[in-house]
């Protein structure tokens, strides 16, 4: 639905300040021309399986013998109270690409702000890690704080990979917190099941 696509893979780069956000991009109209395919910049709101149809919004349908989907990821708990509000999610990620500068800038010159990342997957730790990255490198030493719901880092993955990157936040002086759930956001903290975590930015990587 828009002219120009974020590549994800660059965007924990970007997040460190190894990228302009301009780099991330891909000029989608052009490549589409290259391949000989037709580009329509608008949303798709529904699929007719029976009439085989993709329904487009403020345009007429489309008709497919085969269809492809890729709609990316989407993250989990927007509904819960003060986190569109008051977070910056990860998706969708152009928002999050056009959104961070703004939300991280306003930490400069703060004493000690505080950072809470939410979601122990491998999102949540590689944004724990690139946040801090671009904050020291402005000079800003923030807290930062990475809340999971699970039990340890990156549950799906072996043991030991979790524990080594455990190890790399805690040297860096990334806190983890294990075992609760973020219940609502506010401007001031993240309300937890077991407690309030203090925060001046709210990152949402679940």
């Amino acid at each position: 639905d828009r002219p120009a696509a974020v590549y994800s893979g660059m965007v924990p780069g970007f997040v460190a300040g190894d990228y302009e956000p301009a780099e991330l991009e891909i000029d989608a109209v052009p490549l589409a021309r290259r391949a000989g395919a037709r580009i329509v910049l608008a949303a798709a709101t529904r699929i007719d399986v029976r009439e085989r149809r993709v329904e487009v919004e403020g345009r007429p349908s489309i008709a497919y013998d085969v269809a492809s989907l890729d709609i990316g990821s989407t993250v989990g708990g927007l509904e819960l109270p003060g986190v569109r509000e008051h977070a910056l999610a990860t998706r969708p990620i152009r928002d999050f690409v056009d959104g961070l500068e703004g939300s991280l800038s306003g930490l400069v010159g703060r004493a000690d702000p505080r950072v809470v990342v939410v979601g122990g997957g491998a999102a949540g730790v590689e944004l724990a890690f690139t946040v801090n990255a671009r904050l020291r490198a402005r000079g800003v030493a923030a807290r930062i704080t990475l809340v999971s719901a699970g039990d340890r880092l990156l549950e799906g993955y072996p043991l030991a990979v979790g524990q080594s990157l455990e190890r790399e936040l805690a040297a860096r002086g990334i806190a983890m917190r294990f075992g609760t759930r973020v219940r609502a956001v506010t401007k001031e903290h993240a309300e937890l099941e077991d407690g309030v975590e203090p925060a001046d930015r709210v990152i949402w990587a679940t």
